[in-house]
């Protein structure tokens, strides 16, 4: 008797196709501009680390990493340092996107900070060459983590906001 083995590579794609259909039949949630501030970003009006698409009444869409939000406007900055700020009333759609979400703690995390003034005095500065070691050994433990997160953030679907005036 004979069996045949389905390959995984086909159960890959099944289960990602279901995943994407899934996220696509989500309907959007209608929220006012005032709500912005209040679901989607921390207390200081910001939401960054997400992909974050906006929508305005033009029919353009705006994508960028991080959102600013303002009374009169939201400002939208791009992976290139740039921003764009975009009037109150021409917003229509905010999507937003887990994926990227955590890629920016590996940078984050082999940066070693060095006091002002180290340079003035000798054990500090050894102090902070001392450091090096943990810090480096620190990133290195938790990189494969944090790129394991950033793939699983990867399939879960955008949500969507449909601004209504």
């Amino acid at each position: 008797m004979t069996t045949k083995r389905v390959p995984l590579n086909r159960f890959f794609f099944a289960a990602l196709t279901l995943a994407t259909f899934t996220g696509a039949a989500m309907a959007a949630t209608r929220i006012t501009y005032d709500e912005i501030s209040k679901r989607l970003t921390g207390p200081d009006g910001i939401l960054d680390h997400r992909g974050i698409t906006i929508t305005t009444s033009d029919g353009k869409t705006h994508g960028g990493r991080r959102m600013a939000v303002a009374s009169d406007h939201l400002r939208i900055y791009r992976e290139d340092r740039t921003f764009e700020d975009l009037p109150r009333d021409a917003v229509t759609r905010i999507e937003i996107s887990q994926a990227g979400r955590f890629s920016h703690h590996v940078a984050e995390n082999s940066q070693l900070w060095i006091p002002e003034g180290a340079s003035d005095d000798a054990g500090t500065e050894a102090a902070a060459i001392a450091a090096i070691p943990p810090v480096l050994a620190y990133t290195a433990a938790t990189a494969p983590i944090l790129l394991a997160a950033d793939v699983v953030t990867f399939f879960i679907p955008a949500k969507v906001y449909e601004i209504v005036q």
